[in-house]
């Protein structure tokens, strides 16, 4: 038995998902279906945009206190690396449907980048 919203397993016997409070199916759809009952699942997956790239922490937390003041959806990669000398840069992602508003957000009104050059 599953649940069709949380995806979780459970033992014959249970009927209702006590998380989604949802009732059980007996089979999941496989990955190529798109519905379930009529609705769109969501698989979770989300396509990020890369937008700049630095070594200095200090670009880094001006960057993401400009997004969460935004609610813009970033990931950082590399960030926790920026204090290993040469290793590689931190990658500011961004959320693709978000990242047209995530440049405007990081620069200028006249276009030019903030704080430095934007890719």
């Amino acid at each position: 038995m599953f649940c069709p919203k949380c995806k979780s397993e459970f033992r014959e016997g249970f009927s209702w998902c006590s998380r989604c409070e949802v009732e059980l199916i007996t089979d999941l759809p496989s990955s190529t279906d798109t519905k379930v009952n009529e609705a769109v699942v969501d698989n979770g997956f989300v396509e990020y945009e890369l937008i700049y790239s630095t070594f200095n922490p200090g670009e880094v937390a001006f960057i993401k206190s400009l997004l969460d003041s935004e609610n813009i959806t970033y990931f950082i990669s590399g960030e926790n690396l920026l204090y290993v000398p040469l290793f590689e840069p931190a990658r500011v992602l961004i959320k693709k449907d978000q990242a047209m508003k995530a440049r405007e957000i990081l620069t200028q009104g006249d276009g030019s980048p903030v704080p430095t050059v934007l890719k």
